[in-house]
Order: C-alpha cells, then sequence, then structure tokens
C-alpha cells in the first residue's frame, strides 16, 4: 500500500499537539481542526480518526514538567552531559541541571562529579523581549540550578566518539586543526572570530553538518563503492550513520541519514516529503522537545521548502535554479532570523550562492587532509586562510539591517503568503503569484517601519542591574529618547541591554539621549552604545532648561545646578506628560534639592515618579511624596546590590501614600503602554 502524502499529515499533528500542549498556544487547535478538513477532503474519515490519535498521543507523550524536589540539599553524584563556555548542564537519576562551575575549574563530558551544595528553582529573566534563557533551558527539561559549595572529580571518562575525534584531528595544524573541527564536527569554539563572522552574514548553516554534507559524503563513498546497488547503499549509510555518532547524533545530521535511509529502501512507497516526515516523527519520539530546537526548525524547515520547490526549480537552469532557491531559502528563513537576531543580511542571499560550493570544496579538502595530516598537517592551511578572509570581507560589508522580532500571528500569516506566492508560481498562475509577491513587498515595508506605527507613547524603565536606563517613544513618528544609559565595570550594558531592547522593537536609531548626571551607572554605557547604533544628540548639561522628543516637552526642575559641588545634585531632572501621565525623572537628587524643586513648584502633580538615586535613604522624603499625588514610583535598583537599595524607610513612605511601587530587581524591565478608559496597561518582565 503507497502512503505517497500522507505521512506529512502525520507529522504536522504531532507538531502541532506538541506546541499546543507545552506552549499552551490553544489556537493552534484550530489549525488542527483545518488539517482534519483537508485531510477529509483528500483522503477519508478514517485518516482523519488516525490524526486525531496522533495528537493525542504525542499531547500525553513525555509532558515537560519540573521533578519534585522535596530535599534541596545536595549530597551526591552527577555526570557532565553538556559543556558550555560559562557554565554545564549535569545529570543525575531524577533530571538534568544546570551549573556554573566554581573557581574557572574545567570539566568534560562524561565526567562524575561528587557535589555537596544546593538545589535552586530557575528565575525568570528580569529582561523583556529578548532572548529568555530560562525558557532555552526549560525546553531541555532543565529547571533547577545546582548551585555546588564542593566539588570532586570522582572520574574522567572521555566518551568514544570524542576520542575517535580527537585521534583523526590530532596531527592536524593551525587553520587546517580549527577549519576540520568547525566544518566536519560542528565544534565552533576554537575558532570564534570565523564562526561570528559566518553568523554576520547568516551562514552559519552552511557549517552545521547536515543534508547538505551527508548527502555528499554517502554519493561519493556510494561512487567509489563497486558492487550491488544495495550493498553499496547500506555500506554507505552505514558510514553516514557512524560518521552522526561522531557528531553526537546532531539534529540536523541524525534528520539527513534517517532521511537518505528511509527514502532509499522504501521509495516505492513515499515520496521525499513523506521520507522527511517519517525522519521528523522518529526525532519527536526521541525527544518531543526537539520541536523547540532551532536546528529542528531549520533543518526541517529548508529542506521541506527545498522539496515543494522541486517542481519549479526544473523548469530552468542551473544558474537560475541557485538564484531561485537561494531566493526562496533567504525568505523562508526570515521570521527565524529575527527570532534570533532581530535583523537580517540580505548580502547573504549573493554570499550563500557563492559559499555553498566553496564549503563543499573545503568540506573535501578536510575529509583529505585528515587523511595525509600524517605528512604536513597544516597542506591546505593557506587556502582555510583565504577562505576566512572572504568570509571576514563579506562581514565587513555591514548590510545587517534591523527589522524587529516578528511574532506568531504575523509569521503565519508572512508564511502563509508565501506558500501563496509558491503554489501559484509552481501552478503557473504568474499573475496571482505576481499579486501575492507585491502583498508581500508591502508587508516588507511596513514591517520595516513597525516602529513608527506606534499607537501610544510609550515609556520603558529597562533592567541595567544597579544603574538608570528610561527608553522614551513617541507615538507614530518613531522618535526615540533615552534619559541614561547604564553602566557597569565588568558588564557591557549596551550590547547585553540597550541595543537587543530596541532591534527587538525594530528601532534603528536614537533621536536623543539625555544624561543626568556624570555617574557610571547613568552614562558608562553610551560609549559602547555610540559604536552601535546612530543617536542624533546628547544632551549631557545640567543647565539645560527644555527638552523636546517630536510631540513630546520636557522641563528641567533642578535649577540649582551651579549652588552644589555634588554629582547627584546637579543630575537633570525632567518633567513632563507623557501620553497622559505626568512624569518626573529626578536622577540621583537629594531630598534638599526635592524640596526647592516643591517650593518652586507647589501645584506639582506627578503620577509616575522615577525615585531618585534608587531608593537611597538620601532622598525620597515624606515631605515630598506626600506634595505629589502619586500612582507610580519606580526603582531603578540591582538585584542584591552591595548597598541594599533601595533603603527600608524610602518603601515605607511610599506604602504609607498607597503607591504602587514597581522594582527592576523583583519584576525586571517596566513598560507604561498606554491605557483604556481608566486602566493603565503596564508590562513587566516577570
Amino acid at each position: 500500500m503507497s502512503l505517497k502524502g500522507k505521512v506529512f499529515y502525520v507529522f504536522l499533528s504531532a507538531i502541532l499537539a506538541i506546541i499546543t500542549i507545552n506552549k499552551k498556544a490553544y489556537f493552534l487547535l484550530l489549525i488542527f481542526l483545518i488539517l482534519l478538513f483537508l485531510a477529509y477532503r483528500k483522503y477519508s474519515i478514517k485518516y482523519c480518526g488516525i490524526l486525531l490519535v496522533v495528537f493525542l498521543f504525542f499531547s500525553i507523550y513525555r509532558i515537560n514538567m519540573p521533578q519534585e524536589i522535596n530535599n534541596l540539599k545536595i549530597n551526591e553524584t552527577f555526570k557532565v552531559k553538556e559543556v558550555k563556555e560559562t557554565y554545564v548542564i549535569i545529570k543525575n537519576t531524577k533530571g538534568y541541571y544546570i551549573m556554573y562551575p566554581k573557581d574557572n575549574q574545567k570539566y568534560e563530558v562524561n565526567d562524575k562529579l561528587y557535589i555537596e551544595g544546593r538545589y535552586e528553582l530557575l528565575q525568570k529573566d528580569l529582561d523583556i523581549y529578548v532572548f529568555e534563557f530560562k525558557d532555552y533551558l526549560n525546553n531541555k527539561r532543565i529547571f533547577y540550578q545546582v548551585i555546588p559549595y564542593r566539588i570532586d572529580i570522582k572520574e574522567r571518562n572521555t566518551p568514544l566518539n570524542i576520542k575517535i575525534i580527537s585521534f583523526l584531528t590530532s596531527k592536524l595544524k593551525s587553520d587546517s586543526l580549527s577549519m576540520t573541527k568547525m566544518l566536519l564536527f560542528n565544534d565552533k569554539s576554537i575558532d570564534k572570530v570565523s564562526y561570528e563572522n559566518l553568523k554576520e552574514i547568516n551562514a552559519v548553516h552552511l557549517f552545521v553538518v547536515s543534508g547538505f554534507h551527508i548527502s555528499f559524503i554517502y554519493s561519493i563513498i556510494n561512487k567509489l563503492i563497486k558492487t550491488k546497488k544495495i550493498i553499496s547503499n547500506i555500506i554507505s549509510l552505514l558510514i553516514c550513520c557512524f560518521y552522526v555518532y561522531l557528531l553526537n547524533f546532531s539534529i540536523s545530521a541524525l534528520r539527513a541519514v534517517l532521511t537518505i535511509g528511509i527514502s532509499t529502501f522504501f521509495k516505492d512507497k513515499l515520496n521525499a516529503l513523506d521520507s522527511l516526515s517519517i525522519s521528523g516523527i522518529l526525532i519527536l519520539l526521541i525527544e518531543p522537545l526537539n520541536v523547540f530546537n532551532y536546528s529542528f526548525i531549520m533543518s526541517f524547515l529548508l529542506t521541506f521548502t527545498i522539496i515543494i520547490c522541486n517542481k519549479i526549480l526544473k523548469r530552468y537552469n542551473k544558474v537560475f535554479q541557485m538564484l531561485l532557491i537561494s531566493l526562496v531559502c533567504f525568505l523562508v528563513m526570515f521570521p527565524i532570523q529575527l527570532s534570533l537576531n532581530y535583523e537580517v543580511n540580505f548580502l547573504s542571499l549573493l554570499s550563500n550562492i557563492i559559499l555553498s560550493y566553496v564549503v563543499i570544496f573545503i568540506f573535501l579538502l578536510c575529509i583529505v587532509g585528515i587523511v595525509i595530516s600524517f605528512i604536513n598537517g597544516n597542506i591546505f592551511g593557506i587556502i582555510y586562510e583565504k577562505f576566512n578572509d572572504l568570509v571576514e570581507y563579506f562581514a565587513s560589508l555591514n548590510t545587517s539591517v534591523v527589522f524587529g522580532n516578528m511574532d506568531i500571528y504575523l509569521m503565519i500569516v508572512y508564511y502563509l503568503v508565501l506558500f501563496f506566492i509558491l503554489y501559484n508560481f509552481e501552478q503557473k498562475k504568474y499573475k496571482k503569484s505576481g499579486l501575492y509577491g507585491v502583498f508581500m513587498f508591502v508587508f516588507f515595508i511596513l514591517f520595516y517601519n513597525r516602529h513608527i506605527f506606534v499607537l501610544n507613547q510609550q515609556v520603558t524603565f529597562l533592567n541595567v542591574n544597579q544603574g538608570d536606563c528610561c527608553i522614551i517613544q513617541d507615538s507614530f513618528n518613531g522618535k526615540i529618547m533615552l534619559i541614561d544609559t547604564g553602566g557597569s565595570i565588568n558588564y557591557d550594558i549596551a550590547s547585553k541591554k540597550i541595543i537587543p531592547y530596541l532591534k527587538y522593537k525594530g528601532i534603528k536609531k536614537i533621536d536623543l539621549v539625555v544624561i543626568s548626571h556624570d555617574d557610571y551607572d547613568h552614562n558608562g554605557a553610551l560609549s559602547s552604545l555610540k559604536k552601535q547604533i546612530r543617536i542624533d544628540k546628547i544632551i549631557d548639561d545640567y543647565n539645560i532648561k527644555c527638552v523636546s522628543l517630536g510631540k513630546l516637552k520636557f522641563t528641567n526642575l533642578n535649577n540649582y545646578c551651579s549652588e552644589y559641588n555634588d554629582k547627584n545634585d546637579n543630575s537633570i531632572v525632567l518633567y513632563g506628560k507623557i501620553n497622559d501621565l505626568n512624569y518626573l525623572f529626578t536622577g540621583d537628587i537629594s531630598a534638599s534639592i526635592e524640596s526647592k524643586i516643591i517650593i518652586d513648584n507647589p501645584n506639582l502633580k506627578v503620577d509616575v515618579l522615577k525615585v531618585s538615586h534608587h531608593g537611597s535613604k538620601t532622598s525620597t522624603s515624606d515631605n515630598f511624596i506626600k506634595r505629589l499625588d502619586l500612582k507610580f514610583a519606580i526603582i531603578s535598583v540591582g538585584r542584591n546590590n552591595i548597598y541594599n537599595h533601595p533603603n527600608n524607610e524610602v518603601i515605607n513612605v511610599l506604602e504609607k501614600y498607597n503607591i504602587k511601587i514597581y522594582r527592576t530587581d523583583i519584576v525586571g524591565t517596566i513598560i507604561f503602554k498606554g491605557k483604556i478608559y481608566d486602566y493603565w496597561f503596564i508590562e513587566v518582565a516577570k
């Protein structure tokens, strides 16, 4: 019985079930119902029953839930499963955990560690609209961190696959070693500069061993073995399986070898899409949460795209095929790239065409280089060096364009439009395909400028640890203003906090930065920020009287800067109305300046106060607070800071007047988004 075309529906049902249950994305039930209707129209009611059974099975199969730990104290042995740059993943009989090594201790995969310490439940990040590390770990079934007091390495037993790789590369040197480990064995740690350059031009997927490489190895071995077809297929497949074992069964490589094996031995009953789907189902049976792995998403999405575009590609010559497949893959990967980096590099349209053929050539050189490494360990080093120079040149062109994050609903619209473009193109309905193409072009333009179409003026108190940074966004003009940038000696606030937030929202430039005063926790990130994004104007003169941003006007209420030598009391204090709320940004002024401001402005009404000096007891006096008629108080402060900010006296004063307090050390980033009637929409990170 032929299964051609049917297995793909099963694969989609499994994916929808896993995402629906684990992410509580119940709107996907509607998509599943549409899938059932399409299956009923195309096949039968019995087949719909099979899809329903698959959906229910994956809804309850290995549900991702934190394990119960009754005793948080640790006094037992763990095994190291993964080693990252700053942390390790360890395992015991109960589950997986993250641990940050003490005293820069280095560990290896398979190490057995005796640990005394405690378990600590993972906390949600205090940042908003950026990569959520807790979610990433949860998708790997990690819910607890191990806090070690004492660690002893009981046993060191290097895995066999790592021993084999070490043996194969033992004679390689310099560029040959780094290129071979990166391209053949997925080791990105040995040459971080080259890897970052590849990320810059969206070409990392070329250096992840996948169908591109596995198919190449499979076909080469098949041609070298002069025997019966079935025997050569089996030998080729076994060698590819061994290679996947060396790669520790990475998802993209495993997908490739499973698809090749299934399509080779069941080609009469299955088409290419079904072979891909069966490999996907098998990988999800091993671990359902693989569906959230970017390697899984990119590997299956790109392969699926190539399969469905096969009929279109056959109409054209090789050159046009390369251009078309590069364009389609770029469009397919567009939302995925935005979810990772919030920007895309349009140069990758060209560079990926060039590099894909160069990479296959270098891939072959790496294999040959291993074979002859006993003669010369760096025989192709000059070629690898020139290749790295080429990648570095592409990366230096800096053609990345910031679009911002694309949410799930926009993704659905985007992929539907792309599907109709390709479907009508395949059916030779070029006018319809062109109309959808115009719609896609308009979508790109609107999405690129989405930061302009903000309905309400917004104020974001960004979590920058022990420091201040406020981002103000005007409505319908894309104007952006920062009050302070935060700053940390050992941590780049601009790169880690400000830039990711701005990129997420699709913001390409800052119109104005106001530095309240010259303290590192208020302006330390400015120099780094200027290198990474265009800033039209910077104001750091405390004698400034007024500041404007689009429709917004602010007044500096601190008229006493010349009377004080204290930097904190020289802070620019901005007062203005944003979206019907009166805001007061106080920098680090003391209670004496607060009292002078009240005397100068006896009718001052403030709805939102940025509490001065991170809640220090030197400010936020009772007299000041009772005169303002406050609704909200924002305290920008670092978690567990050495200054014990905010002071309990300040908290007591604010609570005395029933003021709603938001602290960045507790709720993280705080966004005032607007209001409907008397209800204010305030979003926090946790």
